[in-house]
């Protein structure tokens, strides 16, 4: 009873969801997404040992390699490299370092408003995190690093953008719409204090019981 009485609540809450989610999809600048891997693994190991081994130092330091990616000691070859007018803190807000689950890879995703420039940034990262990390794993007096990284996937410029979402967007827009509607519809049904109903009435009073009520007939008006 109560949304049938308010629809039009419902309706209008839920338009203007949709409109708000249209206005603010229409003024997001459109962000592309490129992503590039990169795979860790123990260069000298000669039997089954050393590779296991090698395997649980790769497991160990994937964690602090997946954060290495978004350093200045990263980030600040490849803005140099790219000519980017950018502070590396700044670059860093665009770039997303995982190590997905059960793997030795460093997943790195580069987000830009040029498709092109997404890519070059996700394969500049890859590409200096493999010379930092050799760099710093070489050990003292020795001109090989027994971690080697290789540039497993290369990110290329996408044809679609990753942000904003139109779709997921509109759901979500007429979702808070409906919800604010139901919401409104409810709080104007448990404020409203008129007599609308014999129920009303004994529900206000009671002590007093209904002797009888008249019908609501919209044909009395015309006739």
């Amino acid at each position: 009873r109560t949304l049938r009485k308010n629809w039009w609540i419902l309706l209008i809450l839920t338009v203007i969801g949709l409109g708000g989610a249209l206005l603010f999809t229409s003024t997001r600048t459109p962000l592309y997404s490129s992503t590039s891997k990169v795979f860790v693994s123990i260069s000298n190991a000669s039997n089954i040992a050393d590779l296991q081994q090698g395997s649980t130092f790769a497991d160990n330091r994937i964690a602090s390699y997946t954060a290495l990616a978004t350093t200045p000691v990263v980030l600040n070859p490849v803005i140099r490299n790219l000519g980017l007018s950018v502070s590396a803190a700044t670059l860093a807000k665009s770039i997303v370092a995982t190590n997905p689950l059960n793997t030795t890879l460093v997943q790195i995703v580069a987000t830009d408003p040029l498709p092109a420039r997404a890519a070059a940034i996700a394969n500049g990262v890859a590409a200096q995190l493999t010379l930092m990390v050799e760099q710093m794993e070489t050990p003292n007096g020795s001109r090989i690093s027994p971690v080697k990284l290789s540039h497993v996937q290369t990110g290329i410029p996408s044809a679609t953008p990753s942000s904003p979402q139109l779709v997921v967007n509109l759901v979500v827009g007429v979702l808070i719409g409906f919800l604010a509607g139901l919401v409104t519809a409810l709080l104007r049904e448990a404020l409203d204090t008129r007599i609308r109903s014999a129920d009303d009435v004994v529900r206000v009073r009671d002590n007093i019981a209904v002797l009888g009520t008249i019908t609501f007939d919209k044909q009395v008006r015309k006739q």
